[in-house]
């Protein structure tokens, strides 16, 4: 536990020095609904799997649009939100994720995402600086429910990175709600080889190793 820790800690620090270097490098790449569904289902189910809590998605999407994001990176934002409702849920709780998407006159799609959760919350102080690195609130729990204070900064610096905006509110006592939008380009569902792109993803996977 102590040595994952540590390469947790490393790592976050990492992306903060690149984030704050003006380094943190983006590459949109079409993230497909089966793909997300996928990671969610592989990562963040055993963790409401195992404090017996329920885990809701409520998606309105659009039909054929495929939206380019940072797939790590976006992955990276829900992993750090999601991890955090279920590690301040108790057994039993409830996290309701809302994925609302339209297309603006700009013709970006654009992803409005809400993580809602009926946990212990936050007051009202530290709503105003929870995004801040190495900010965590003072309570009277257990040391399990302590992280590196670095997981929402890092989230706030790839939503800005990617041009996006998040918001939080909070009762103690009730739960949290974080809400993040990003809008990006996108592509047809009709005009994308999945098999092709496979194929390159594939090849590149083989000129690395």
């Amino acid at each position: 536990m102590s040595s994952k820790f540590l390469l947790g800690l490393v790592n976050e620090i990492l992306d903060m020095s690149k984030a704050e270097s003006g380094k943190l490098e983006l590459h949109p790449e079409p993230y497909y609904a089966d793909d997300f569904r996928g990671y969610i289902n592989a990562v963040i189910q055993p963790l409401c799997d195992g404090k017996n809590q329920t885990l809701q998605f409520e998606v309105h999407t659009i039909d054929k649009v495929v939206p380019k994001l940072d797939i790590l990176r976006i992955n990276q934002v829900y992993f750090n939100l999601l991890s955090n409702a279920v590690k301040y849920t108790p057994e039993g709780g409830k996290i309701i994720v809302t994925v609302d998407e339209k297309i603006t006159p700009e013709n970006k799609d654009c992803i409005t995402v809400s993580i809602r959760d009926n946990g212990i919350g936050m007051s009202e102080d530290f709503q105003k600086v929870l995004f801040n690195p190495f900010t965590q609130e003072h309570r009277d729990d257990n040391s399990e429910m302590r992280g590196t204070g670095l997981g929402l900064a890092i989230v706030k610096k790839i939503i800005d990175a990617m041009g996006g905006t998040i918001t939080v509110k909070s009762k103690i006592g009730e739960g949290s709600e974080f809400t993040f939008t990003v809008c990006c380009d996108y592509v047809s569902e009709n005009n994308t080889n999945r098999a092709a792109q496979v194929a390159c993803a594939y090849r590149k996977y083989l000129r690395k190793a």
